[in-house]
């Protein structure tokens, strides 16, 4: 005799489980658009959503570049890591400079390769965390180097954060040497 898997048909007004399911082996999968629902505890007063219905995690590649085109990313230290929860995206990575490429050395250093566009609003600017970083070149009144991500896209503007000023001004490729790198982390939403 020869056992064949068989498929459970569910009704098609659903099934009402009372005290849990648990499920012994595989996945529970849902189709695209769908996920878990907690619709049913209504909390917040301007919530989009209360429908989890996404997960992921992978790697990205960061590309250091100014208008005028891409810089030369070190061989190695040029990947991060993301989790995205439903909309909300997770990232963080370690990123080396090994030449200004067709990069241009007085033009405002950007990074581009995110995994996910920020969404188009407004309100959404997040910001980016540089924890470490390693062979800038800055002015006295330069302290070091902070970031954002431009809305409706994947890409990271570098900013100097200054002492004794009262705005951010552009962080440049001449700001970081040959063999200089930056740790980032960020969270923002995407659509």
């Amino acid at each position: 005799w020869r056992l064949r898997k068989m498929a459970a048909k569910i009704p098609t007004n659903g099934v009402d489980f009372a005290s849990g399911l648990a499920i012994s082996d595989g996945n529970l999968t849902f189709a695209s658009g769908h996920g878990i629902s907690f619709a049913a505890t209504g909390d917040g007063t301007n919530d989009d959503s209360e429908l989890f219905d996404d997960f992921e995690e992978g790697t990205w590649t960061g590309q250091y570049k100014t208008n005028s085109g891409n810089a030369t990313m070190h061989s190695t230290n040029r990947y991060g890591r993301y989790v995205k929860m439903g909309r909300m995206v997770k990232c963080w990575g370690y990123f080396g400079l090994a030449g200004a490429g067709s990069a241009t050395g007085g033009q405002g250093l950007k990074m581009t390769g995110l995994p996910f566009n920020i969404t188009n609003h407004a309100n959404d600017y997040n910001v980016v965390s540089v924890g470490y970083y390693s062979g800038l070149a800055l002015e006295d009144a330069e302290a070091g180097i902070a970031g954002y991500i431009e809305i409706s896209n994947s890409t990271i503007v570098f900013v100097h954060t200054n002492t004794g000023q009262t705005n951010n001004s552009n962080f440049y490729l001449d700001n970081l040497t040959t063999d200089g790198h930056l740790m980032i982390s960020m969270e923002y939403l995407t659509d």
